[in-house]
Parts: structure tokens; sequence; C-alpha cells
């Protein structure tokens, strides 16, 4: 997802269908729920075909780019949600801590 759709989607809620996603390349697919079964299977018999090792190593190259991300933004991102957790506007003026 685009920087620019993230945050449209994180700031305004913006919901998205599947269909939506595969469009924006977010997804790979989208497919009636009747045809899951036989896309699943697909690309399960394509990765079999393929050499394990290839496989794997792929996978630990694109996750790395992944995993960068996550560690550029996470440490910061649960300090904004930590701080704005017990704030009024998010809780709709209910006091979280008077549960206890």
């Amino acid at each position: 997802m685009t920087p620019c759709k993230a945050k449209e989607y994180l700031l305004l809620a913006k919901g998205y269908t599947a269909t939506e996603l595969a469009a924006m390349n977010v997804i790979n697919y989208a497919v009636p729920a009747d045809q899951l079964d036989r896309k699943v299977s697909e690309i399960t018999e394509a990765l079999l075909r393929r050499n394990p090792y290839t496989v794997a190593w792929t996978k630990r190259v694109t996750n790395r780019m992944v995993l960068n991300h996550v560690n550029l933004t996470l440490d910061a991102g649960m300090a904004y949600e930590l701080a704005y957790f017990g704030h009024q506007k998010h809780t709709d003026g209910v006091n979280p801590t008077s549960f206890g």
C-alpha cells in the first residue's frame, strides 16, 4: 500500500474490498470463496515445483525488507498509541481507568 493510501486507510478508517486491494497491488489475488481452494492449490503446486532452497532464500530476502520497515516504525507507532490511549476523544469521554 502506498503511503498516501495507508494514511487514508488509517486516518479515515477507510475500508477496502479484496478486489480494490488486488487492484492496488496490496494483495496478489481476490477470488470468490468457491474458487479459493483451487487458487491456493494452484499456487502451492507451483511452489512445490521450485527448488526449496531458492524459495526459502527468496522469502528471507524479501522478508528483510518488511522487517526493516517494521523496525523503522514500530517503536514510534507503539509510543504514539500508548500516549493517545487514555485521551478523552479516543474514549468518547469515558475514563478507561475507572473500570479497574
